[in-house]
């Protein structure tokens, strides 16, 4: 948003309407004789040319600045949804409720969408209806918005293929619910899935090695698993989480 509004500002500090201002002025000066002003006056004969220039530039000035502020509107509704998102969990950790799990995958999208919009990456969602559990939403949430920002992330460093990230939910059983996200990023080597989860472990320049491994202790404490799956560097990634599925028929037992 900042980007936009500093283009919005220059745009208008190089505005070409103090030209025509000045014109206007010009004209102005010469409105007892305007007909010998521009037949006979060598500024008045370019005077036309010129405020057909001035016209015209303005008007593309006038498009590009509805655009902006059209993109800025845009940035402050992805804003106002993540702040509503974010404050429809606030206060509740530790509280365990009933909720729909494909509600909370929602959620953690919005609160991805905006960067994900930013890097043209796109975001794709499959579920199945009635996917119930019993658990703390704000954990879930959390751990959701980590491996969709992980997903994300994965896609930007990875500069040929699709830029795609999947989320998708279904029951497995009658006791197992399964969320899966799914990149078209860089990839992981073998050798990494069995340490992607272990606190420290990173191969990102920047990382600290503690989103996955207090993701993977989250689902562990709502009585879930998380796995992770790739074919190597270049092929995406997968992460599977499974969770105690709450059929409707024992919501209310």
């Amino acid at each position: 948003m900042n980007v936009s509004a500093t283009l919005v500002t220059e745009r208008l500090r190089r505005s070409r309407l103090d030209h025509l201002t000045r014109a206007v002025d010009i004209i102005t000066r010469n409105r007892d004789d305007l007909v010998s002003f521009f037949t006979q006056n060598e500024q008045g004969k370019q005077m036309p040319a010129f405020l057909d220039r001035t016209a015209k530039h303005l008007a593309d000035e006038q498009a590009a600045l509805i655009k902006e502020m059209e993109q800025v509107t845009v940035r402050v509704e992805h804003i106002k949804t993540i702040v509503q998102t974010q404050q429809s969990y606030a206060g509740v950790l530790g509280a365990i409720e009933m909720v729909d799990a494909a509600v909370l995958l929602d959620d953690a999208v919005k609160l991805n969408a905006a960067a994900m919009e930013r890097h043209k990456i796109q975001i794709e969602r499959d579920y199945e209806p009635g996917l119930w559990v019993s658990l703390d939403k704000q954990k879930l949430v959390q751990v959701l918005v980590n491996l969709i920002k992980n997903a994300k992330e994965a896609v930007q460093r990875n500069s040929s293929g699709e830029r795609r990230v999947t989320v998708r939910a279904r029951i497995v059983d009658a006791a197992r619910l399964q969320i899966e996200i799914i990149d078209s990023g860089e990839g992981i080597a073998t050798e990494h899935l069995t340490r992607i989860f272990s606190q420290g472990f990173t191969t990102k320049k920047n990382g600290h090695g503690f989103g996955l491994h207090s993701s993977a202790n989250a689902v562990k404490e709502m009585g879930g698993s998380l796995q992770a799956h790739s074919d190597g560097p270049g092929s995406g990634a997968a992460f599977t989480l499974e969770l105690p599925y709450q059929p409707p028929t024992s919501r209310g037992a």
